[in-house]
C-alpha cells in the first residue's frame, strides 16, 4: 500500500495518517455496494462487553473466521484487506441501525487496523460512537504498545551461558530468515558461493521452507539453483521449538554458528500489536542463541523506518536509539522493539547481535532480474515515461543513496563474518545500510531523460508533476493504472513534496566493518540504465 516517504526513504508515520484519511476511506467506500447486508447480526451497545460479544459473532459468521476470541489479534487469524473492507461496512452498518449516529469515519478500515483485536476494537468504538469520550490519539496508543512489547518480552532473559566457544569461523552452519524474498534470495546466493559456509539453513513460512518457490526465485534473477548445502525448513519463530521437531531443533542447537534474521511480513497497515508473533520470534532466536552449543551471533535486518522520526541536524549515529517516537508506523516500530530485545538480551544475557539499519534498495548491479517496478522509485519513473515530464527531485531532497541488493547482501554477509574473518565480539552493534556514496537526482534525471530519449519531454517540479499525474487519473481504467502505476501512489508524493529535507548517517562504522560498504561507489549512468533495460517502460 502506498506511504510517505522522507528524503531518505523513510516512512513519515503522521504524514502517512494525514495523507491517506481521505484516500484510503474513498477507496474501501467503493466497496461498500457490493457487501450483502440482509443477514447483519445487531449489535448490542448497553456495554463494551456486550459490544464485544456481539463483534465477536460478527466476525465469525460474517467474517467466517469461527476460532477468533475477544484478545485475538484479527491478522494475526489472516483477516486480509477484503475482509477489513467488509467488517467496516457491517460495523457502521450495524451501529446506524442500532440508533447510533455515526459519521463514515466512525468505523473506517483504519480504525480496525489500528484496534486490532475485537475487545480493543470495541471499547474504541464504545468510547467514540456510543459515550462520545475522546480515547488517546493513535500516535500516543501506538507508542504505549510500542513501550508493553519491549517491556514484555526483555523480561526474565536468560542468564549468560560461560560454557559456550566461539561460532566456527571456516566450515560455517548458517540460519537464514526469509530466503524468497529479493534480499534473502541474494544473500542465499552469496552463502552457496562462499567456500566458508558449508551448510545453509534456510527457515522460510510454509511446509516445505520455500524448497518449492527457490528455484523460481533464484533462477529469474540469475542466481545460483545449487542448493546441495541448503536444507529448506518450515519453521514459525513463535511456535515452541520453531515448529520443528525437538530432535531437529538439538540437531541446530549443536551446529548453528551464525543467524541472519532477514524476514519480516512488509506491511504498513497494521499496528505494532499485530506484529507480536514477529517480536516475539526474535525473543526465540535470543533464547536459541542463549542454547546453542556455540556463541551464535544474530545479524537482525532492521530498517531506517525505526529513526524515521530523527529531526536533528547531527547524522543518525551508529548506536542504539531508545526514543520511542522515533519509529515510524507500526512497521518501524516492530523493527523498533525486535532491535531492543536484541539489546537488552545483550547486556543482560549477554549473546552477540548486530542491527542493520537498512534503506532503500536499490535493483541489482546484474543484467538479470528486475527492480520490483511496483515500488516508489520505478513507478515514479514508469509515470514519467508515460506522460512525457519527470519531477525535478522524486522527493523533498536532490539526494539519491540507493544500494544495489546485491551490496545490501553482501553488508550483511560482511558484518555477520561470513565474507571475512572477524572476531565474533564485533558482530555487535548498530551499522547502517544506506550508499555512502551519494549522487543527486539532478543527475539521474538526466540519465533517464536521454535514456528514453523523446518520451520524457521535460522535466518538471515535483508539484507540478503531481498535477499532471493527479489530471491523468481522471477515470483512468486499470489499463491506464498499468501503464501509469504513480497514480496508485499519488498521495504518497502528496506527502513527500512538503517533506522535511535529507537525514545525514553516520557511516564511520559501517565503512569499517564491511568492505562491501567501503568500495561503494554511487549510483552511476550505467546502473541507472540497466534498471531501465530491465524495466522496459
Amino acid at each position: 500500500m502506498p506511504f510517505s516517504i522522507s528524503g531518505k526513504g523513510s516512512i513519515q508515520r503522521m504524514a502517512t495518517v494525514t495523507t491517506y484519511k481521505d484516500f484510503i476511506d474513498g477507496l474501501y467506500a467503493q466497496q461498500d455496494e457490493g457487501i450483502d447486508m440482509g443477514d447483519a447480526i445487531s449489535l448490542d451497545t448497553t456495554s463494551p462487553e456486550a459490544m464485544a460479544q456481539s463483534i465477536l459473532d460478527i466476525v465469525r459468521s460474517q467474517i467466517h473466521k469461527p476460532v477468533v476470541n475477544i484478545e485475538a489479534d484479527l491478522f494475526s487469524t489472516g483477516m486480509d484487506s477484503m475482509e477489513v473492507i467488509t467488517l467496516s461496512k457491517i460495523l457502521r452498518s450495524t451501529l446506524e441501525t442500532a440508533g447510533v449516529k455515526v459519521d463514515k469515519d466512525a468505523a473506517a478500515p483504519r480504525i480496525i487496523y489500528a484496534n486490532s483485536t475485537i475487545k480493543g476494537l470495541a471499547e474504541h468504538l464504545y468510547s467514540s460512537a456510543i459515550t462520545g469520550s475522546s480515547n488517546e490519539d493513535a500516535e500516543t496508543k501506538e507508542i504505549g504498545a510500542l513501550a508493553k512489547l519491549i517491556s514484555k518480552y526483555t523480561k526474565d532473559l536468560p542468564s549468560p551461558n560461560t560454557n559456550q566457544p566461539n561460532p566456527f569461523d571456516e566450515r560455517q552452519t548458517v540460519i537464514i530468515t526469509g530466503t524468497t524474498g529479493s534480499l534473502g534470495a541474494y544473500m542465499l546466493d552469496l552463502l552457496i558461493k562462499n567456500p566458508r559456509v558449508a551448510k545453509i539453513l534456510a527457515f522460510n513460512r510454509g511446509q516445505d521452507g520455500g524448497s518449492y518457490r527457490q528455484p523460481a526465485y533464484n533462477a529469474y534473477r540469475g542466481l545460483s539453483t545449487d542448493f546441495a548445502k541448503v536444507e529448506f525448513l518450515g519453521v514459525d519463530l513463535s511456535k515452541p521449538y520453531f515448529g520443528l521437531h525437538l530432535e531437529k531443533y538439538n540437531d541446530i542447537l549443536a551446529t548453528t554458528d551464525r543467524i541472519i534474521h532477514n524476514a519480516w511480513p512488509v506491511n504498513f497497515n497494521i499496528s505494532v500489536s499485530s506484529f507480536e508473533p514477529y517480536i516475539f520470534g526474535v525473543r526465540q532466536l535470543v533464547n536459541f542463541s542463549n542454547k546453542a552449543a556455540k556463541r551464535v551471533p544474530i545479524i537482525y535486518v532492521s530498517s531506517i523506518g525505526t529513526v524515521g522520526g530523527w529531526t536533528r541536524p547531527e547524522p543518525i549515529p551508529e548506536r542504539r536509539l531508545e526514543d520511542l517516537t522515533l519509529p515510524a508506523m507500526g512497521y518501524g516500530r516492530s523493527k523498533f522493539a525486535a532491535s531492543s530485545i536484541l539489546d537488552a538480551a545483550v547486556e543482560q544475557s549477554g549473546i552477540l547481535a548486530a542491527v542493520i539499519r537498512v534503506g532503500q534498495i536499490a535493483g541489482a548491479r546484474a543484467k538479470t532480474g528486475v527492480w520490483n517496478p511496483q515500488e516508489f522509485i520505478p513507478s515514479l519513473i514508469a509515470s514519467s515515461v508515460h506522460l512525457g515530464v519527470l519531477p525535478s527531485r522524486p522527493s523533498s531532497t536532490d539526494v539519491v543513496d540507493w544500494t544495489p541488493v546485491e551490496d545490501i547482501a553482501g553488508l550483511v554477509l560482511d558484518i555477520a563474518g561470513i565474507t571475512q574473518k572477524i572476531d565474533p565480539s564485533s558482530i555487535s552493534g548498530y551499522f547502517h545500510g544506506v550508499n555512502p556514496s551519494v549522487t543527486s537526482w539532478t543527475k539521474i534525471a538526466a540519465v533517464l531523460k536521454s535514456h528514453y530519449c523523446g518520451r520524457i519531454k521535460d522535466i518538471v517540479p515535483l508539484n507540478e508533476w503531481i498535477q499532471i499525474l493527479e489530471a491523468s487519473s481522471i477515470n483512468a481504467t486499470a489499463e491506464d493504472v498499468n501503464k501509469n502505476p504513480a497514480i496508485k501512489l499519488i498521495d504518497a508524493y502528496k506527502g513527500i513534496a512538503s517533506g522535511s529535507g535529507y537525514s545525514k548517517w553516520d557511516m564511520e562504522r559501517t565503512i569499517a566493518h564491511s568492505p562491501t560498504m567501503r568500495n561503494l561507489g554511487p549510483v552511476d549512468e550505467a546502473l541507472m540504465r540497466n534498471w531501465c533495460d530491465q524495466w522496459n517502460y
